[in-house]
Formats: C-alpha cells, sequence, structure tokens
C-alpha cells in the first residue's frame, strides 16, 4: 500500500472486567458502536471516501483474491431535509488484493446545481456487484460538531419473526439521523447499528438474540437514540 503497512490493528477488541473502556466488545460480550464499524471497514470489500488536496476521493478496497467488477453509487444530500441533490453511479473493475481510486474536484460535489457549504450535506456511498450490496459507507465533509442537525422522529415497524432467535424490523426517519444506535436489553446483536439513516429512506434490520425471543418481548423493550436526539 502507499503507506507500506501489511494489515491493520486496533485498540481494543474486548474487556477482561467490566469497566467503561474503549473496547469494542463488553465484557458480557454484547457489541459496542465500535465493534459494528470495525465488522464495516475490515469487510473483504471496502467503500470509502475523504478530502486531499481539494479532491474528493472514492477509494474501493478488496482482499479478494479476484477481481470484483463493481458499481459505486455516491448520493448528496442536503442535512437539513435529505434532500437528494445529486446521484451518480462509477463503474470500477477492482484488482485481486487491491483498490480503485475515483477523483473529482471537491467544488464540482459540493456545487451539483447550487452550491453548497460542507457543513450542509453528506454523501451516502454504496458498492455493488451484480446488485449485491457489497459495502456502504458516509462521509461528512464537514464536523458534526459545525453541522447543525435537525431533529428527526423515527417509526420503527414491521416487526417479523424470522426463527426462534431472530427478529426483523424496518426503520425510517422523518430526518436524517447520523449514528442511529439501537438499544435491546436482550443478549444479542443487530445486522447493523450506529449508521447514518438519511431521511425519509426506510431500511431493515434484524436482530440476533442469543436465546429464544417472541416479537412482543423485543417490540416493548426495543430503544433508539441519535446525535440529532
Amino acid at each position: 500500500t502507499p503507506h507500506h503497512t501489511m494489515g491493520a490493528l486496533y485498540w481494543q477488541f474486548n474487556d477482561i472486567w467490566q469497566a467503561p473502556t474503549w473496547s469494542g466488545l463488553e465484557f458480557s460480550g454484547r457489541w459496542k458502536m465500535l465493534h459494528y464499524h470495525v465488522k464495516n471497514f475490515f469487510s473483504p470489500v471496502l467503500v470509502s471516501s475523504y478530502v486531499s488536496d481539494s479532491n474528493y476521493i472514492i477509494h474501493s478496497t478488496s482482499d479478494l483474491l479476484t477481481t470484483v467488477s463493481a458499481t459505486v453509487s455516491l448520493t448528496l444530500y442536503t442535512i437539513s431535509d435529505s434532500t437528494v441533490l445529486k446521484s451518480t453511479n462509477f463503474t470500477q473493475q477492482i484488482p485481486p488484493s487491491g483498490f480503485s481510486v475515483i477523483t473529482m474536484p471537491l467544488s464540482k460535489v459540493l456545487c451539483p446545481s447550487t452550491c453548497y457549504k460542507a457543513n450542509e450535506v453528506f454523501a451516502i456511498l454504496e458498492l455493488y456487484n451484480n446488485s449485491i450490496l457489497l459495502s456502504r459507507n458516509e462521509y461528512y465533509f464537514a464536523p458534526l460538531s459545525e453541522v447543525t442537525l435537525p431533529s428527526t422522529s423515527i417509526q420503527v415497524s414491521n416487526f417479523v419473526q424470522i426463527s426462534q432467535t431472530t427478529i426483523g424490523f424496518d426503520i425510517i426517519g422523518s430526518q436524517a439521523a447520523p449514528y442511529l444506535w439501537f438499544s435491546s436489553p436482550y443478549d444479542g446483536r443487530f445486522s447493523d447499528n450506529g449508521f447514518m439513516l438519511p431521511g425519509k429512506l426506510s431500511r431493515s434490520v434484524q436482530f440476533f438474540a442469543d436465546n429464544p425471543i417472541t416479537v412482543q418481548q423485543f417490540s416493548s423493550t426495543l430503544t433508539h437514540t441519535s446525535i440529532a436526539d
């Protein structure tokens, strides 16, 4: 790689006792937000982005031993009301154990038709292979401390019993909800958690319980929060 590394480590994976630490897993094994993001940024195929030298750069990385034919979808939203400003698709051939880069002027990204400030928009990136979603990521063009987040309401519906230990449900928000976090008193983990949910865009999530659980037990105790709260 450009930085001459052959891998990456992070501190830390788990705890050897109950304590408020920076581990990704609690002593009991419950996933913290970090561990959900670890699952994503250590996925075999990853799309990410960053700004460098006034350019917006999309980086698609693959750890697979075969070439990945991918489509990268870039959608730009307003933070104030999640209006879609622009949606663009790029076709990529990611080499085995390699990466592919897309570079565009930042000024072009922030000015799809009308120009916006960096703290007024955010981007959602999705990488597909034959319509199968391999990676999803978001990018904030300014620190969230400099962003005025709108208040939002999250609707949770369509609870379904997939198996004795798996519950599915749908979510939709009135406005953007950064780092949307679901909690349950029951031991287990979610299919994803701590993510950005653009306003008026629905998403399906599953909960994998350690022990048998019913829809009534789960739905009556599920809670959620986000930075917008």
